[in-house]
């Protein structure tokens, strides 16, 4: 599909008034683009469509609590490339860390 099409879906689904549809596609082109024009002058906290926070922001999220079995700062795999456990490597790992954890000590005792 080419661009145009696309735009002209986008104009067609704002007409309002069947009878004359030209007068209705410019008013809410007009409206749409006064709108924009006047939310850059928005305060910063005033949430808008070209302020607003992406729907999955995890950057303001910080975990300070994490075991210390974790804090290396390797990479779990040399290459990037993904590696699958078996389930006795698993269970290995998993042994290892409540053993060797400061952290999981009180529930242990």
């Amino acid at each position: 599909m080419y661009p145009f099409e696309r735009y002209m879906f986008v104009l067609k689904n704002m007409i309002r008034n069947k009878v004359r549809p030209e007068v209705s596609i410019c008013e809410t082109y007009l409206i749409d683009e006064v709108s924009t024009f006047c939310s850059h002058y928005f305060e910063p906290n005033v949430p808008t469509k070209h302020n607003k926070t992406p729907r999955n922001n995890d950057e303001d999220i910080e975990v300070k609590e994490r075991l210390s079995i974790f804090k290396q700062g390797r990479p779990f795999s040399p290459n990037d490339n993904p590696y699958y456990c078996t389930d006795e490597e698993y269970n290995v790992a998993h042994l290892y860390i409540l053993l060797n954890c400061p952290e999981v000590g009180p529930y242990i005792e």
